[in-house]
């Protein structure tokens, strides 16, 4: 019984299914894409169909394929049609003469209500898009429309809508008329700005807010004002949206709604790398003191090579965002081979952001024991310092394209506490250029130099050295600078660095590189300078890449090489 149903079945399917195949000509390109999304039977090219489904959608295909060229402006559609069946299928056959393309007659624009007053809308009235005897093309229409409504609700006209809209299109005469009737009714304008309830002071998150009331809405200063909320570190989640249901009179409030973070973050880690070997870190953040939005940071990392521990409070500007005031002390212990030294410092500074610049201007009182050369000394500074960076990465944890530029000075005078005067200026910049789909260019230089009378009164904090993970590679770390009389490291005036690599992606978190690096820490430009070469691999970890190299040292002896690693970002 089981075949013999099984034998009908495959019968019935040989008699009332049959292959189909679709040929569109006349028509290519973009048209041609419309009309073969517009065919129903052109979606079911290439399947098996019943007889009576094939012939039902070939009666439909002729009012299809005047559907999908009306919207390029082509209303006189000549199709020449055929549907023939073979014993291998059937074929459906569609040749389009799309004929000449509707003109543009007339453009009624109107704009009615208080936008008719409003410059936007009337540059848009100007420049609407469409002209007369262009093609009509109803995609441009439909712009002009989405424009006409972003525009409003951008510009606070809520109840903005349409009198008429429509193309009236003269098929003979192959003419269009476009009618867009629209009335923006009035303009609302901001009326309080209300939040909810927090630990922190009303008037302190009014310095965030610039919009002013009874000003007219502008839906883009609301999501500035999103915005600047949003990347504080105060909120874990920030809403703003006016209260429409409560405008009254062309006046709407705005309500700011405010999730806190968690008051207190907690932060560990351990990390390693060839220059300061294994280093443990901790930090402890209050995001707020108090209501009036100070906070508090402490963080230590120690290794042992080099341990540090700071705190700073903070204190918000007039503009919180943007603006900043700290008061920072500091502790620092260096065990090097060239360096060994402690410094204690405590300074003040001022943080802006101008535009993609962070500026900070900032004094500082330091005190230092160091011992260099075999000889220990002491050292007390006041430093008045200033520096400007900027960052730009399409990804910050994968860099294709990107930049990082850091410009910083410093100085003291010996008429103000400190043991002796001098001004040091430092430059440093990295960038990253993608090579096609897989290959980028990382470029790397540092600059530096001091002006003073003794350097031998400059403390170790202040020297220039180069070698290292991050600076010429092949070298150990700070082992790159002028030499004393004994022969010992002891530090240079000024710096230079320059740095060529090129990377390719072999898989997907992987890459491999070849670099060559060239600098050195001087104290004349006639110092010779150190070249090392190598190359290494790079992980692309979730936390940033993990870089692995080797180096060789050039101008050593048997050009030794040194294993290189590495955890952080690329810029």
């Amino acid at each position: 019984m089981r075949v013999v149903l099984v034998a009908t079945l495959l019968l019935a399917r040989t008699a009332f299914a049959t292959p189909l195949e679709v040929v569109i000509t006349g028509v290519d390109g973009e048209l041609s894409r419309n009309v073969s999304a517009y065919l129903t039977i052109s979606q079911m090219s290439g399947t098996d169909l019943s007889d009576a489904r094939v012939q039902y959608l070939h009666r439909r295909s002729e009012r299809e394929v005047r559907q999908a060229l009306e919207p390029y402006g082509y209303y006189q559609v000549e199709i020449d049609s055929s549907l023939q069946q073979s014993a291998e299928g059937w074929r459906a056959r569609y040749h389009i003469t799309p004929g000449p393309q509707v003109k543009i007659a007339h453009i009624d624009l109107r704009v009615t209500g208080d936008g008719a007053e409003d410059a936007a809308f009337r540059a848009l009235e100007l420049a609407p898009g469409i002209s007369v005897a262009e093609p009509l093309i109803h995609e441009q229409y439909q712009a002009l429309k989405s424009r006409l409504q972003n525009l409003a609700a951008e510009r606070g006209y809520y109840d903005a809508q349409w009198v008429q809209q429509k193309i009236l299109v003269d098929r003979e005469n192959l003419a269009a008329t476009v009618v867009l009737h629209y009335n923006t009714g009035i303009r609302y304008r901001y009326g309080d700005v209300r939040f909810s309830e927090t630990p922190l002071e009303p008037e302190f998150i009014q310095r965030f807010v610039r919009i002013k009331a009874r000003q007219p809405v502008l839906t883009r200063e609301l999501l500035q004002l999103q915005a600047r909320l949003n990347n504080t570190d105060y909120f874990q989640r920030v809403e703003v949206r006016p209260l429409w249901q409560q405008r009254r009179d062309g006046v709407v409030p705005i309500q700011v709604e405010l999730e806190m973070r968690k008051r207190t973050r907690y932060r560990t880690g351990i990390g390693y790398d060839t220059d300061t070997r294994t280093r443990l870190t901790a930090g402890v953040t209050r995001r707020w003191v108090n209501a009036s939005g100070h906070s508090f940071d402490t963080q230590a990392q120690l290794s042992p090579v080099r341990s540090d521990i700071v705190a700073q409070y903070r204190i918000p500007g007039k503009r919180p965002e943007s603006e900043q005031y700290s008061l920072r002390t500091a502790y620092q212990n260096e065990h090097s081979d060239p360096v060994d030294s402690e410094t204690w410092a405590t300074g003040i500074s001022w943080q802006r952001l101008q535009g993609d610049w962070i500026q900070i201007l900032g004094l500082d009182l330091e005190r230092e024991s160091f011992t260099i050369d075999e000889q220990p000394q002491k050292s007390r500074f006041i430093f008045p310092r200033a520096s400007w960076s900027r960052t730009h990465a399409d990804n910050r944890l994968n860099v294709r394209r990107g930049y990082r530029l850091t410009i910083e000075t410093l100085g003291s005078s010996d008429l103000w506490y400190s043991d002796t005067s001098f001004v040091q200026g430092r430059i440093e910049a990295k960038g990253i250029y993608a090579l096609g789909d897989n290959w980028r260019l990382l470029g790397r230089t540092e600059l530096g130099g001091t002006v003073i009378d003794d350097r031998d009164a400059l403390p170790a904090s202040k020297r220039f050295f180069a070698g290292g993970d991050n600076s010429v590679r092949g070298y150990r770390y700070k082992t790159l600078a002028p030499l004393s009389e004994e022969g010992n490291i002891e530090g240079g005036q000024g710096l230079i660095v320059v740095s060529a690599e090129i990377d390719y992606r072999l898989l997907e978190e992987w890459r491999l590189a070849i670099f060559a690096d060239h600098g050195s820490a001087i104290n004349s430009l006639e110092d010779s300078l150190s070249t090392g070469v190598g190359g290494g691999i790079r992980w692309l970890s979730p936390i940033g890449p993990v870089r692995i190299d080797i180096g060789w040292a050039l101008d050593l002896p048997n050009t030794p090489w040194r294993l290189h690693f590495s955890i952080g970002p690329d810029l």
